[in-house]
């Protein structure tokens, strides 16, 4: 999934920039979130090679489920903060939902391809 979070981040980051560009600065930051899923899973890859060998019941494939599970957990607290701003019962809960079920989604599909190797 090296390539496919390259891919979310650039897409996400672009229409974060966009967003920002066009004086709506509040839907950027409401983007943002959604990048740190893949980054913690980009990030992963040369950090679990180092970490692996230092912790011995570990392997490299269960340190990076380790940090995306993390990064999922980062994610959800960081659109809860952000839904804190959000005005509005039905908006909050919508922003909540989508943003939330596309981060549990996307890590589901990290985890689903890391299985193999374990």
């Amino acid at each position: 999934m090296t390539i496919e979070s390259c891919a979310i981040v650039v897409i996400l980051l672009v229409m974060a920039w966009i967003f920002a560009h066009t004086g709506h600065a509040a839907i950027a930051v409401g983007v943002l979130p959604l990048v740190v899923l893949p980054i913690f899973n980009l990030v992963a890859i040369p950090v679990s090679s180092l970490l692996a060998p230092t912790i011995p019941t570990l392997g490299v494939p269960e340190v990076r489920l380790i940090a995306e599970v993390l990064g999922l957990a980062v994610t959800c607290i960081l659109l809860g903060l952000i839904a804190t701003h959000i005005k509005g019962k039905k908006y909050r809960q919508a922003y909540l939902w989508v943003c939330g079920g596309y981060s549990l989604l996307l890590c589901c599909a990290m985890i689903f391809t890391q299985l193999p190797q374990l």
